[in-house]
C-alpha cells in the first residue's frame, strides 16, 4: 500500500495503552496503524478494536529490544510495585484494555548484577528470592522448578532469567528463614529489654526465653533418622519384598517359627513424615534380625539389599536414642495438665545420655551424637535455670533433684550452679515480696540459712538414696 500521501491522525478518542506503539494514519477512507518499531501495517479502523495490535506487541521482536518500558511507563508513574495484576473492562469488549495494577509489598534491596534491556533491568538476585518467597508462601513443592512447563513459561515471560536447581530454591528459602529468624529473636530482645526496664519480668528476664522441648526432640530424632537413611531405606524395601506375594510372606513366617522369635510384632512400613513411625518400623525389624540372615542365605538374590552386620549393629544403637525420644516425648504429650517442674528430670536425663553416647568408639555414633549435643547444649543454656527453678519449687523434691543430677553433669563444679539457681530463687522471691500485696513492711527479703547447701558426703548420699526410692 502507497503511503506517500497518508496523513498522521493524533485524536484525543485514542486512549488505549497500545497507541503509545502506533501511528494511527487515515489512507483515504481508509485508516492504518503503523507500529513505530517494526513498521508493520494493521488495521486501524476504530471497528477492529485493539487486540489484534496488543497481540503484535507482544510478538514484535524490534520493540522487545528497546520499547518494553513504555509499554507500562504510563500506569508505573502512579504507583510503584512489582506485581501486575491484570483486568479486562468487560463494558468495552472490543477495546480491550490491560489495567496495570500494582500491588506493594516489602522487598529487600539486595545488590546484585543488572542485566539491562534500555530503560528496563533484570535483578536476578530479587527474582530468585521472590521465586522461593512465593514457594514458601502457597507451599508449593521446590521441585516445581524443574518442571518443564515452569521453564517454559518463565523463558517466554523474561528470556534474560536465568533458571534455578531445586537446591537453589532450597538454600534461598534456608536463608530467608534465617533472615526472618534473626528478625524475631532481635524483636523478642527488645520486648524483652523494655520489659525489664519496667519491672514487668523478674530476674532481669531471665527466664523470659523458654524453648520448647518437644521441637528439640524432634530435630534430634531427624538427625539420628539421616545418619539411618540408607538403612532405613534398605528395611523398607525388605518388607515390600516380604508382602509383595503370600510365597514369600509364608516363607517368612516359616523362618520365624525356626528361628523361634518371640516377638509377634507385625512388620509394617513406616510414615516417613513421622519419626516416631519409622522409629516403630525399625524396632520391629530388629527383633526380627535372624530372619533377615537368614533370607539372606536362601535368596541372595533377591535380598541383596539386606543391611550388612555393622549397619545392623548401628542401627541398634541409634535406635535407642530414638526410643529415648519416644518415652520423653511420651511424657511431656500425654500429660492433659503438664506442668514445668515435669521437665527437668526427663531433660537431665537426655542430657546424661547425650554425654555418654559422644563417647562411643564408632566414628559414625560418636559424630552424630556431638551433633545431637551440639543442639540440646543450645536449648540447655538457654533454658536450664528454668527447669531448675521449676523443679526446686516442686515440695516433694526442693534441692534433691539438682544435688542428684549436677554432680553427674558437672562433676566438681555442680556447687557453682547449684548456688546459680539458689541465688535465682533468692531474687525472685525479693522482687516477688516487693510487688506482692501480702508483703510486709518488715520484710526485707528472703534470709536463705546454709543449711539449704549440702553440707557433707553423707547428706548428698542420702539425697540421692532417697530419689532412687521415689
Amino acid at each position: 500500500m502507497d503511503m506517500s500521501d497518508a496523513v498522521i491522525v493524533n485524536s484525543s478518542r485514542l486512549k488505549s495503552i497500545v497507541w503509545n506503539d502506533f501511528d494511527r494514519v487515515k489512507k483515504g477512507d481508509t485508516f492504518v496503524a503503523i507500529c513505530r518499531h517494526c513498521k508493520k501495517k494493521l488495521s486501524g479502523s476504530s471497528t477492529s478494536g485493539t487486540s489484534h495490535l496488543r497481540n503484535h506487541l507482544i510478538r514484535c521482536q524490534r520493540r522487545s529490544n528497546h520499547g518494553i518500558a513504555q509499554y507500562f511507563s504510563a500506569k508505573e508513574k502512579k504507583k510503584e510495585g512489582s506485581l501486575p495484576l491484570v483486568t479486562i473492562d468487560q463494558e468495552q469488549k472490543k477495546d480491550e484494555v490491560l489495567s496495570i495494577v500494582n500491588l506493594r509489598y516489602e522487598q529487600e534491596q539486595i545488590k546484585n548484577e543488572h542485566v539491562g534491556i534500555g530503560s528496563i533491568s533484570l535483578d536476578q538476585r530479587r527474582s530468585q528470592f521472590d521465586l522461593a518467597r512465593m514457594i514458601i508462601l502457597h507451599n508449593y513443592p521446590l521441585a516445581m522448578v524443574e518442571h518443564v512447563g515452569f521453564k517454559i513459561f518463565v523463558r517466554n515471560l523474561q528470556p534474560l532469567f536465568e533458571l534455578v536447581t531445586c537446591n537453589k530454591v532450597e538454600a534461598d528459602s534456608m536463608e530467608i528463614y534465617a533472615k526472618e529468624k534473626q528478625k524475631v529473636e532481635n524483636i523478642v530482645d527488645r520486648i524483652r529489654d523494655r520489659l525489664s526496664q519496667n519491672r514487668f519480668l523478674y530476674c532481669n528476664g531471665k527466664l523470659f526465653d523458654v524453648r520448647c522441648a518437644i521441637d528439640l526432640l524432634n530435630c534430634m530424632a531427624h538427625d539420628a533418622l539421616e545418619a539411618l537413611c540408607e538403612v532405613t531405606q534398605k528395611i523398607r524395601e525388605s518388607i515390600r519384598y516380604f508382602k509383595s506375594s503370600e510365597a514369600t510372606h509364608a516363607t517368612f513366617n516359616e523362618l520365624a517359627d525356626e528361628v523361634q522369635v518371640e516377638t509377634k510384632k507385625c512388620l509394617c512400613i513406616d510414615n516417613p513424615l513421622k519419626w516416631n513411625s519409622t522409629y516403630f518400623m525399625l524396632e520391629v525389624a530388629l527383633e526380627y534380625r535372624k530372619i533377615f540372615s537368614c533370607l539372606r542365605d536362601r535368596d541372595p538374590v533377591n535380598m541383596k539389599f539386606l543391611p550388612s552386620d555393622l549397619e545392623w549393629d548401628r542401627l541398634s544403637t541409634i535406635t535407642s536414642f530414638l526410643k529415648l525420644f519416644v518415652e520423653v516425648t511420651n511424657v511431656f504429650t500425654r500429660s492433659k495438665y503438664l506442668t514445668a517442674n515435669t521437665f527437668f528430670p526427663e531433660i537431665c536425663d537426655i542430657h546424661l545420655q547425650v554425654i555418654e553416647w559422644c563417647k562411643n568408639p564408632d566414628e559414625c555414633i560418636s559424630s552424630l551424637a556431638l551433633k545431637m549435643k551440639k543442639k540440646f547444649e543450645e536449648y540447655w543454656d538457654k533454658c536450664n535455670v528454668g527447669l531448675a527453678v521449676a523443679a526446686m519449687l516442686d515440695p516433694r523434691f526442693k534441692m534433691k533433684l539438682l544435688e542428684y543430677y549436677y554432680p553427674q553433669l558437672y562433676g566438681d563444679s555442680a556447687s557453682v550452679f547449684i548456688y546459680e539457681v539458689l541465688e535465682c530463687i533468692k531474687t525472685l522471691y525479693n522482687e516477688h515480696s516487693i510487688v506482692s500485696p501480702l508483703a510486709s513492711s518488715t520484710d526485707q527479703g528472703l534470709d536463705w540459712q546454709a543449711s539449704s547447701v549440702p553440707s557433707s558426703a553423707k547428706d548428698s548420699r542420702d539425697r540421692q538414696n532417697t530419689i532412687q526410692r521415689l
